[in-house]
């Protein structure tokens, strides 16, 4: 009887590799976009903080911090979303949209050239190397 050995595509493995780099990207990304919102958030100036991210952009950010779930009361308690939105656009100085739940829906929806969500912007710098320090961060905020 002859014998017979599995051996695996070599491109299966390299598409497994590159599944599992993906994910990391995302999962890193995801926790850097939380830490930039809290540090928007939790920042010792007083006043209207400016961002170069529309309001979009900034619902997309509440959501994934909510999602998170790295945004808490002093009592060790999570944030609502409706709490992370609220605090979000009194220090930028906005109005509250009427339904941040679906601007949020829609951003992580955008896709093509010009609209890339939030989240796929913080994949690709992270992706060409942009390290935690750089100035490539779109919620960066300044008095």
């Amino acid at each position: 009887m002859e014998k017979i050995y599995y051996q695996p595509r070599p491109c299966q493995a390299a598409i497994e590799r590159h599944m599992a780099q993906e994910a990391r990207l995302t999962r890193e990304a995801r926790r850097i976009m939380a830490a930039d919102l809290a540090m928007l958030l939790t920042g010792t100036h007083t006043g209207a903080a400016r961002c170069e991210a529309s309001v979009t952009d900034l619902m997309e950010a509440a959501h994934n911090a909510y999602s998170e779930g790295c945004l808490r009361h002093a009592d060790g308690q999570p944030l609502t979303f409706r709490q992370i939105v609220e605090l979000t656009c009194r220090r930028m100085g906005i109005g509250v949209p009427r339904n941040p739940r679906s601007r949020a829906a829609r951003a992580a929806m955008r896709k093509g050239m010009r609209g890339n969500s939030l989240l796929e912007c913080y994949r690709l710098w992270l992706a060409a190397g942009a390290d935690g320090k750089t100035g490539l961060r779109r919620l960066q905020y300044s008095l």
